[in-house]
Formats: structure tokens, C-alpha cells, sequence
């Protein structure tokens, strides 16, 4: 099967979140929106949770949807 052009900006958006993530907690302990990795992260996650909403290649609305919207909410 084939990634969209959605699912590679959801797959390395994501990825690259999580990285940031663990360096931001395991550094800082918590994550600010005060800084620049900070500010990815938050971004990231946003724009990662939104392109999630937009895949379906494994049929309609499941439980991985539910979750961007809590995300994003």
C-alpha cells in the first residue's frame, strides 16, 4: 500500500514530535511553549493530530480520529 502525501507529513511531523518530546522532558523535565523547541512541539502535535482527521485508508472514523480531536481540543 501506498503513504499519501498527508500520511508522510502525519508520519514525520509525528515522529519528529515524539523526539523532540523526550529531548525537551529528559533535558527540562517539562515542556514551555517559551522556547523554540517548545513552540515545534506544540506546532507539530497540532498539525499532526489535524492531518490524522484526514486519513481514512483503513475505513471511516475509528478510535485514532477520536484521539487528534481530543488532541486538538
Amino acid at each position: 500500500m501506498e503513504i499519501s502525501f498527508i500520511g508522510w507529513i502525519h508520519t514525520i511531523l509525528g515522529t519528529l514530535a515524539i523526539f523532540v518530546a523526550v529531548f525537551i522532558i529528559a533535558t527540562k523535565g517539562f515542556i514551555s511553549a517559551n522556547n523554540l523547541l517548545g513552540r515545534f512541539y506544540l506546532i507539530a502535535t497540532v498539525i499532526t493530530a489535524g492531518t490524522a482527521l484526514m486519513l481514512y485508508k483503513n475505513g471511516g472514523f475509528n478510535l485514532a480520529h477520536l484521539l487528534a480531536i481530543f488532541t486538538l481540543i
